[in-house]
Protein backbone atom coordinates (compact mmCIF):
# COMPACT_ATOMS: atom_id res chain seq x y z
CA UNK A 1 0.00 0.00 0.00
CA UNK A 2 1.40 3.38 -1.00
CA UNK A 3 1.71 6.18 1.51
CA UNK A 4 -0.67 8.92 0.35
CA UNK A 5 -2.28 12.14 1.45
CA UNK A 6 -4.60 10.24 3.81
CA UNK A 7 -1.60 8.98 5.78
CA UNK A 8 -0.14 12.47 5.90
CA UNK A 9 -3.45 13.94 7.07
CA UNK A 10 -3.80 11.24 9.72
CA UNK A 11 -0.38 11.99 11.17
CA UNK A 12 -1.09 15.71 11.01
CA UNK A 13 -4.33 15.24 12.94
CA UNK A 14 -2.54 13.23 15.61
CA UNK A 15 0.10 15.94 16.02
CA UNK A 16 -2.51 18.74 16.10
CA UNK A 17 -4.66 17.09 18.76
CA UNK A 18 -1.68 15.99 20.84
CA UNK A 19 -2.51 12.27 20.63
CA UNK A 20 0.43 10.07 21.70
CA UNK A 21 2.23 8.29 18.86
CA UNK A 22 4.19 5.10 19.43
CA UNK A 23 7.13 3.92 18.31
CA UNK A 24 18.62 6.65 7.36
CA UNK A 25 19.86 4.90 6.08
CA UNK A 26 19.95 3.67 2.55
CA UNK A 27 17.45 5.48 0.37
CA UNK A 28 18.37 3.11 -2.41
CA UNK A 29 22.05 2.78 -3.20
CA UNK A 30 23.56 5.24 -0.75
CA UNK A 31 22.83 6.10 2.87
CA UNK A 32 22.23 9.46 4.33
CA UNK A 33 20.85 11.52 7.72
CA UNK A 34 21.10 15.54 10.15
CA UNK A 35 20.22 18.99 12.08
CA UNK A 36 17.08 20.88 11.74
CA UNK A 37 14.83 20.32 14.69
CA UNK A 38 16.64 17.98 16.97
CA UNK A 39 18.70 18.88 20.03
CA UNK A 40 22.28 19.16 18.77
CA UNK A 41 25.10 17.04 20.14
CA UNK A 42 27.61 19.82 19.70
CA UNK A 43 30.33 20.40 22.23
CA UNK A 44 30.45 24.02 21.17
CA UNK A 45 26.77 24.67 21.78
CA UNK A 46 24.74 24.36 24.87
CA UNK A 47 21.95 21.93 24.02
CA UNK A 48 19.60 24.32 22.22
CA UNK A 49 15.87 24.70 22.57
CA UNK A 50 13.84 23.12 19.80
CA UNK A 51 14.13 23.64 16.93
CA UNK A 52 17.85 23.53 16.30
CA UNK A 53 17.34 24.38 12.63
CA UNK A 54 18.40 27.93 13.34
CA UNK A 55 21.81 26.72 14.47
CA UNK A 56 24.45 28.27 12.23
CA UNK A 57 27.29 26.04 11.61
CA UNK A 58 29.35 26.51 14.75
CA UNK A 59 30.71 28.58 17.56
CA UNK A 60 34.34 27.44 17.88
CA UNK A 61 37.47 29.67 17.24
CA UNK A 62 41.01 30.78 16.13
CA UNK A 63 41.00 34.40 14.99
CA UNK A 64 41.87 37.41 17.09
CA UNK A 65 43.41 37.49 20.57
CA UNK A 66 40.60 35.54 22.21
CA UNK A 67 41.64 32.40 24.03
CA UNK A 68 39.39 29.66 25.30
CA UNK A 69 38.88 31.34 28.67
CA UNK A 70 37.23 34.25 26.92
CA UNK A 71 35.47 32.06 24.35
CA UNK A 72 32.65 31.30 26.74
CA UNK A 73 31.46 34.86 26.54
CA UNK A 74 30.29 35.51 23.00
CA UNK A 75 29.77 39.22 23.68
CA UNK A 76 33.39 39.79 24.67
CA UNK A 77 34.95 37.22 22.36
CA UNK A 78 32.65 36.23 19.46
CA UNK A 79 33.97 33.80 16.83
CA UNK A 80 35.37 35.63 13.83
CA UNK A 81 33.08 35.42 10.81
CA UNK A 82 33.34 36.46 7.18
CA UNK A 83 30.06 38.32 7.46
CA UNK A 84 27.55 38.93 10.24
CA UNK A 85 23.87 39.20 9.48
CA UNK A 86 23.45 42.53 11.26
CA UNK A 87 25.95 43.94 8.79
CA UNK A 88 25.11 42.09 5.61
CA UNK A 89 21.48 40.95 5.79
CA UNK A 90 22.58 37.66 4.31
CA UNK A 91 25.07 35.84 6.49
CA UNK A 92 27.99 34.10 4.72
CA UNK A 93 29.83 31.67 6.99
CA UNK A 94 31.57 28.31 6.84
CA UNK A 95 33.95 25.84 8.37
CA UNK A 96 36.56 23.20 7.50
CA UNK A 97 36.69 19.80 9.20
CA UNK A 98 39.62 17.42 8.63
CA UNK A 99 41.01 14.51 10.62
CA UNK A 100 42.89 11.22 10.68
CA UNK A 101 41.85 7.77 11.94
CA UNK A 102 43.90 4.73 12.90
CA UNK A 103 42.62 1.13 13.11
CA UNK A 104 44.11 -1.72 15.15
CA UNK A 105 43.02 -4.27 12.51
CA UNK A 106 45.11 -2.55 9.78
CA UNK A 107 42.48 -3.30 7.10
CA UNK A 108 43.99 -3.94 3.68
CA UNK A 109 41.29 -1.88 1.97
CA UNK A 110 41.83 1.02 4.41
CA UNK A 111 38.12 1.12 5.32
CA UNK A 112 37.06 1.26 8.96
CA UNK A 113 34.36 -1.31 8.39
CA UNK A 114 30.85 0.12 8.47
CA UNK A 115 31.86 3.02 10.75
CA UNK A 116 31.20 6.53 9.39
CA UNK A 117 31.80 9.43 8.62
CA UNK A 118 35.51 8.81 9.24
CA UNK A 119 35.27 5.60 7.23
CA UNK A 120 38.89 5.53 6.03
CA UNK A 121 41.99 4.39 7.94
CA UNK A 122 43.91 7.51 6.86
CA UNK A 123 43.67 11.29 6.79
CA UNK A 124 40.47 12.78 5.36
CA UNK A 125 39.20 16.26 4.54
CA UNK A 126 35.68 15.51 5.64
CA UNK A 127 33.80 18.77 5.17
CA UNK A 128 34.55 22.12 3.58
CA UNK A 129 31.24 23.84 4.30
CA UNK A 130 29.82 27.15 3.08
CA UNK A 131 26.50 28.65 4.17
CA UNK A 132 24.58 31.62 2.80
CA UNK A 133 21.62 32.37 5.04
CA UNK A 134 19.14 35.04 6.00
CA UNK A 135 17.34 34.23 9.25
CA UNK A 136 13.73 35.17 9.90
CA UNK A 137 13.00 37.58 12.75
CA UNK A 138 11.96 35.41 15.69
CA UNK A 139 11.62 38.35 18.09
CA UNK A 140 8.67 40.00 16.33
CA UNK A 141 5.08 38.95 15.68
CA UNK A 142 5.31 40.44 12.17
CA UNK A 143 6.10 37.94 9.45
CA UNK A 144 9.50 38.10 7.77
CA UNK A 145 11.26 36.03 5.15
CA UNK A 146 14.61 34.31 4.89
CA UNK A 147 16.34 31.33 3.38
CA UNK A 148 19.43 29.22 3.38
CA UNK A 149 21.78 27.46 0.96
CA UNK A 150 24.55 25.13 2.13
CA UNK A 151 27.32 23.74 -0.08
CA UNK A 152 29.74 21.06 1.08
CA UNK A 153 32.82 19.45 -0.48
CA UNK A 154 34.76 16.62 1.12
CA UNK A 155 34.94 12.89 1.75
CA UNK A 156 31.59 13.01 3.58
CA UNK A 157 29.75 13.81 0.34
CA UNK A 158 29.01 10.14 -0.35
CA UNK A 159 26.81 9.89 2.77
CA UNK A 160 24.84 13.01 1.88
CA UNK A 161 23.53 12.63 -1.66
CA UNK A 162 19.89 13.22 -2.60
CA UNK A 163 18.13 11.22 -5.31
CA UNK A 164 17.07 13.50 -8.14
CA UNK A 165 19.93 15.92 -7.53
CA UNK A 166 23.39 14.55 -6.71
CA UNK A 167 22.05 11.16 -7.85
CA UNK A 168 19.70 10.37 -10.72
CA UNK A 169 16.07 9.71 -9.85
CA UNK A 170 16.82 5.97 -10.00
CA UNK A 171 19.65 6.43 -7.42
CA UNK A 172 22.48 5.87 -9.92
CA UNK A 173 25.48 8.22 -10.06
CA UNK A 174 24.86 11.65 -11.56
CA UNK A 175 27.06 14.75 -11.78
CA UNK A 176 29.07 13.73 -8.74
CA UNK A 177 30.49 10.69 -10.48
CA UNK A 178 30.82 7.22 -8.95
CA UNK A 179 33.39 5.82 -6.55
CA UNK A 180 35.25 9.06 -5.89
CA UNK A 181 36.73 9.67 -2.47
CA UNK A 182 35.85 13.37 -2.65
CA UNK A 183 32.86 15.15 -4.06
CA UNK A 184 30.36 17.97 -3.55
CA UNK A 185 26.75 18.14 -2.40
CA UNK A 186 24.14 20.82 -1.66
CA UNK A 187 22.88 19.78 1.80
CA UNK A 188 20.21 22.46 2.17
CA UNK A 189 18.35 24.85 -0.11
CA UNK A 190 15.15 26.34 1.23
CA UNK A 191 13.10 29.51 1.57
CA UNK A 192 11.49 30.38 4.90
CA UNK A 193 8.81 32.72 6.21
CA UNK A 194 7.84 33.16 9.83
CA UNK A 195 7.70 35.21 13.00
CA UNK A 196 8.17 34.69 16.72
CA UNK A 197 5.77 31.73 16.82
CA UNK A 198 5.66 30.24 13.31
CA UNK A 199 8.06 29.05 10.65
CA UNK A 200 7.35 27.59 7.21
CA UNK A 201 10.20 26.13 5.18
CA UNK A 202 9.92 25.06 1.55
CA UNK A 203 12.76 23.19 -0.16
CA UNK A 204 15.47 20.82 1.02
CA UNK A 205 16.28 20.81 4.73
CA UNK A 206 17.96 18.65 7.34
CA UNK A 207 15.65 16.10 8.91
CA UNK A 208 14.24 17.08 12.27
CA UNK A 209 14.34 13.40 13.30
CA UNK A 210 16.97 12.06 15.69
CA UNK A 211 19.91 13.52 17.62
CA UNK A 212 23.25 13.55 15.77
CA UNK A 213 23.57 15.80 12.73
CA UNK A 214 25.45 16.07 9.43
CA UNK A 215 27.59 19.21 10.01
CA UNK A 216 30.70 18.43 12.05
CA UNK A 217 30.03 21.54 14.12
CA UNK A 218 26.84 20.03 15.53
CA UNK A 219 28.37 16.90 17.07
CA UNK A 220 30.68 16.17 19.99
CA UNK A 221 32.36 13.17 18.32
CA UNK A 222 34.22 12.84 15.02
CA UNK A 223 32.65 9.45 14.30
CA UNK A 224 28.90 8.86 14.07
CA UNK A 225 26.53 6.47 15.76
CA UNK A 226 24.97 3.59 13.80
CA UNK A 227 21.58 5.07 14.66
CA UNK A 228 22.40 8.28 12.84
CA UNK A 229 23.99 6.70 9.77
CA UNK A 230 21.75 3.70 9.23
CA UNK A 231 18.58 4.25 11.21
CA UNK A 232 17.41 7.76 10.32
CA UNK A 233 16.98 10.04 7.30
CA UNK A 234 19.45 12.85 6.66
CA UNK A 235 17.33 15.12 4.50
CA UNK A 236 13.79 15.86 3.42
CA UNK A 237 12.48 17.75 0.43
CA UNK A 238 9.08 19.34 0.91
CA UNK A 239 7.35 21.68 3.35
CA UNK A 240 7.99 21.94 7.09
CA UNK A 241 5.82 23.94 9.51
CA UNK A 242 7.13 24.68 13.02
CA UNK A 243 5.06 26.17 15.83
CA UNK A 244 6.28 27.63 19.12
CA UNK A 245 3.29 26.92 21.33
CA UNK A 246 4.80 28.22 24.58
CA UNK A 247 8.10 28.67 26.37
CA UNK A 248 7.98 24.95 27.16
CA UNK A 249 6.40 23.39 24.08
CA UNK A 250 7.19 23.36 20.36
CA UNK A 251 5.99 21.11 17.56
CA UNK A 252 6.46 20.62 13.83
CA UNK A 253 4.76 18.82 10.97
CA UNK A 254 5.84 18.38 7.35
CA UNK A 255 4.86 16.89 4.01
CA UNK A 256 7.96 15.43 2.34
CA UNK A 257 9.18 13.24 -0.49
CA UNK A 258 10.45 10.41 1.70
CA UNK A 259 14.06 10.07 2.83
CA UNK A 260 16.94 11.85 1.11
CA UNK A 261 15.19 12.47 -2.20
CA UNK A 262 14.37 15.55 -4.26
CA UNK A 263 12.93 13.57 -7.15
CA UNK A 264 12.44 9.84 -7.74
CA UNK A 265 10.82 7.86 -10.52
CA UNK A 266 7.74 7.85 -8.30
CA UNK A 267 7.20 10.47 -5.62
CA UNK A 268 4.59 9.40 -3.04
CA UNK A 269 3.90 11.94 -0.33
CA UNK A 270 5.04 11.25 3.22
CA UNK A 271 4.64 12.93 6.60
CA UNK A 272 7.01 13.84 9.44
CA UNK A 273 6.12 15.34 12.80
CA UNK A 274 7.44 15.87 16.28
CA UNK A 275 7.35 17.87 19.47
CA UNK A 276 9.70 19.12 22.19
CA UNK A 277 8.77 19.79 25.81
CA UNK A 278 10.99 21.09 28.58
CA UNK A 279 10.24 21.51 32.27
CA UNK A 280 12.25 24.71 32.58
CA UNK A 281 14.68 23.02 34.95
CA UNK A 282 17.12 21.06 32.78
CA UNK A 283 14.87 18.29 31.42
CA UNK A 284 13.94 18.20 27.71
CA UNK A 285 11.92 15.51 25.94
CA UNK A 286 11.94 15.45 22.14
CA UNK A 287 9.92 12.98 20.06
CA UNK A 288 9.98 12.88 16.27
CA UNK A 289 8.82 10.43 13.64
CA UNK A 290 7.62 9.89 10.13
CA UNK A 291 5.63 7.68 7.78
CA UNK A 292 6.94 7.64 4.22
CA UNK A 293 7.13 5.42 1.14
CA UNK A 294 10.74 4.61 0.22
CA UNK A 295 12.80 2.12 -1.81
CA UNK A 296 13.32 -1.33 -0.36
CA UNK A 297 16.91 -1.77 0.82
CA UNK A 298 19.36 -4.63 1.16
CA UNK A 299 19.39 -5.33 -2.57
CA UNK A 300 15.71 -6.29 -2.54
CA UNK A 301 14.44 -3.52 -4.83
CA UNK A 302 13.68 -4.95 -8.27
CA UNK A 303 13.39 -1.52 -9.88
CA UNK A 304 13.69 2.19 -9.09
CA UNK A 305 9.95 2.19 -8.32
CA UNK A 306 10.00 -0.75 -5.89
CA UNK A 307 8.92 1.12 -2.75
CA UNK A 308 7.25 0.11 0.50
CA UNK A 309 5.98 1.87 3.63
CA UNK A 310 8.67 2.99 6.09
CA UNK A 311 8.11 4.21 9.65
CA UNK A 312 10.58 5.85 12.03
CA UNK A 313 10.22 6.99 15.64
CA UNK A 314 12.92 8.72 17.69
CA UNK A 315 12.86 9.75 21.34
CA UNK A 316 15.60 11.99 22.77
CA UNK A 317 15.68 12.91 26.47
CA UNK A 318 18.19 15.47 27.73
CA UNK A 319 18.87 15.85 31.45
CA UNK A 320 21.11 18.56 32.88
CA UNK A 321 22.30 16.61 35.91
CA UNK A 322 24.57 19.32 37.30
CA UNK A 323 25.90 22.63 36.06
CA UNK A 324 28.66 20.80 34.16
CA UNK A 325 27.22 17.31 33.58
CA UNK A 326 24.68 16.46 30.86
CA UNK A 327 23.14 13.07 30.07
CA UNK A 328 21.28 12.29 26.84
CA UNK A 329 19.22 9.18 26.13
CA UNK A 330 18.02 8.22 22.67
CA UNK A 331 15.75 5.40 21.53
CA UNK A 332 14.95 4.82 17.84
CA UNK A 333 12.54 2.35 16.27
CA UNK A 334 12.25 1.80 12.52
CA UNK A 335 10.18 -0.52 10.36
CA UNK A 336 9.69 -1.12 6.62
CA UNK A 337 7.23 -3.40 4.83
CA UNK A 338 8.43 -6.25 2.57
CA UNK A 339 12.10 -5.65 3.38
CA UNK A 340 13.28 -8.72 5.32
CA UNK A 341 16.56 -9.58 3.58
CA UNK A 342 16.75 -13.10 5.02
CA UNK A 343 13.25 -13.94 3.77
CA UNK A 344 13.81 -12.39 0.32
CA UNK A 345 11.55 -9.47 1.11
CA UNK A 346 8.72 -11.46 2.67
CA UNK A 347 7.80 -9.75 5.90
CA UNK A 348 8.86 -6.45 7.38
CA UNK A 349 12.32 -5.32 8.43
CA UNK A 350 12.88 -3.76 11.84
CA UNK A 351 15.72 -1.78 13.39
CA UNK A 352 15.98 -0.25 16.83
CA UNK A 353 18.45 0.70 19.49
CA UNK A 354 19.50 2.75 22.49
CA UNK A 355 22.14 5.49 22.63
CA UNK A 356 23.61 6.98 25.79
CA UNK A 357 25.66 10.20 25.83
CA UNK A 358 27.37 11.76 28.83
CA UNK A 359 29.13 15.15 28.57
CA UNK A 360 31.20 16.88 31.22
CA UNK A 361 32.40 20.47 31.00
CA UNK A 362 35.85 20.51 32.60
CA UNK A 363 36.45 24.23 32.01
CA UNK A 364 36.02 26.78 29.22
CA UNK A 365 38.72 25.04 27.16
CA UNK A 366 37.92 21.37 27.66
CA UNK A 367 34.92 19.06 27.57
CA UNK A 368 34.86 15.29 27.96
CA UNK A 369 32.27 12.96 26.48
CA UNK A 370 31.27 9.33 26.26
CA UNK A 371 28.84 7.43 24.04
CA UNK A 372 27.59 3.86 24.39
CA UNK A 373 25.30 2.50 21.70
CA UNK A 374 23.40 -0.68 20.99
CA UNK A 375 21.85 -0.80 17.52
CA UNK A 376 19.99 -3.87 16.23
CA UNK A 377 19.49 -4.45 12.52
CA UNK A 378 16.96 -7.20 13.04
CA UNK A 379 16.59 -8.32 9.42
CA UNK A 380 19.82 -7.30 7.68
CA UNK A 381 18.27 -4.38 5.79
CA UNK A 382 20.04 -1.33 7.22
CA UNK A 383 23.74 -1.62 8.05
CA UNK A 384 26.17 -2.03 5.17
CA UNK A 385 29.14 -0.52 3.38
CA UNK A 386 28.14 2.84 1.91
CA UNK A 387 31.11 4.15 -0.06
CA UNK A 388 31.80 2.35 -3.37
CA UNK A 389 34.88 0.15 -3.00
CA UNK A 390 34.25 -0.71 0.65
CA UNK A 391 34.68 -4.50 0.85
CA UNK A 392 32.77 -4.90 4.10
CA UNK A 393 29.31 -6.46 3.99
CA UNK A 394 27.05 -4.39 1.69
CA UNK A 395 23.92 -5.68 3.48
CA UNK A 396 22.64 -8.83 5.12
CA UNK A 397 24.11 -8.33 8.60
CA UNK A 398 21.36 -9.28 11.02
CA UNK A 399 22.18 -8.80 14.66
CA UNK A 400 23.50 -6.42 17.28
CA UNK A 401 26.00 -3.63 16.68
CA UNK A 402 27.71 -2.16 19.73
CA UNK A 403 30.09 0.76 20.05
CA UNK A 404 31.75 2.60 22.92
CA UNK A 405 33.34 5.97 22.20
CA UNK A 406 35.20 8.32 24.48
CA UNK A 407 36.66 11.67 23.59
CA UNK A 408 37.60 15.24 24.39
CA UNK A 409 36.80 18.58 22.83
CA UNK A 410 39.54 21.21 23.16
CA UNK A 411 38.65 24.77 22.15
CA UNK A 412 41.87 26.81 22.42
CA UNK A 413 40.45 29.67 20.33
CA UNK A 414 36.92 30.79 19.58
CA UNK A 415 37.17 29.55 15.97
CA UNK A 416 38.96 26.24 16.56
CA UNK A 417 37.91 22.93 18.13
CA UNK A 418 40.05 19.77 18.21
CA UNK A 419 38.28 16.45 18.88
CA UNK A 420 40.38 13.38 19.80
CA UNK A 421 38.48 10.11 20.36
CA UNK A 422 38.89 6.37 20.83
CA UNK A 423 36.21 3.88 19.79
CA UNK A 424 35.58 0.16 20.07
CA UNK A 425 33.02 -1.58 17.79
CA UNK A 426 31.79 -5.16 17.83
CA UNK A 427 29.07 -7.17 16.10
CA UNK A 428 27.04 -10.12 17.35
CA UNK A 429 24.89 -11.70 14.65
CA UNK A 430 24.80 -13.52 11.32
CA UNK A 431 25.65 -12.60 7.75
CA UNK A 432 23.68 -13.65 4.68
CA UNK A 433 26.74 -13.12 2.45
CA UNK A 434 29.52 -14.48 4.65
CA UNK A 435 31.08 -11.00 4.82
CA UNK A 436 31.53 -9.42 8.24
CA UNK A 437 31.36 -5.71 9.11
CA UNK A 438 35.06 -5.01 9.79
CA UNK A 439 38.57 -5.59 8.42
CA UNK A 440 37.63 -6.02 4.75
CA UNK A 441 34.75 -8.32 5.67
CA UNK A 442 36.73 -10.71 7.88
CA UNK A 443 36.23 -9.52 11.48
CA UNK A 444 33.45 -8.87 13.98
CA UNK A 445 35.30 -6.12 15.90
CA UNK A 446 37.72 -3.22 15.59
CA UNK A 447 39.39 -0.51 17.68
CA UNK A 448 39.87 2.94 16.17
CA UNK A 449 41.57 6.10 17.41
CA UNK A 450 41.08 9.41 15.69
CA UNK A 451 41.45 13.17 15.92
CA UNK A 452 39.99 15.96 13.82
CA UNK A 453 39.99 19.74 13.85
CA UNK A 454 37.16 22.15 13.02
CA UNK A 455 38.01 25.69 11.92
CA UNK A 456 35.07 28.04 11.45
CA UNK A 457 35.02 31.33 9.57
Amino acid sequence: MKVNWLAAIGLAAAAWTGLPLAAHAQSGVFSVSDVEAQPAASSTYEVPAFPASSIETTTTGIAGPCGCEAAAEEETCPPWRLCHQRECGWNFTGFIDAGITGNNRYPVDRFNGVTTFNDRNEGQINQVWLTLAKAIDTEDCNWSWGGRVDAMWGSDYVFNQNAGFELHDDFTAHWNGAGNLYGAVIPQMYAEVGNDMNSIKVGRFFTPIGYEVVPATGNFFYSHAYTHQYGEPFYHNGVLYTRTASDNLNWFIGAVNGWDALDRETDPIGAILGSTWNNGDGLTVFWSGGLTNDPRTGGLATSATDFSNRYISSLVVTAQLTENLTYIFQNDLGWQEDNNVFDQGVGSAEWYGINNYLYYKINECWRAGGRFEWFRDDDGARVGAVRPGNQNAPFGLAGNFYEMTGGLNWTPRTNLTIRPEVRYDWFDGISSTGLLPFNAGTDTYQFTYAVDAILVF
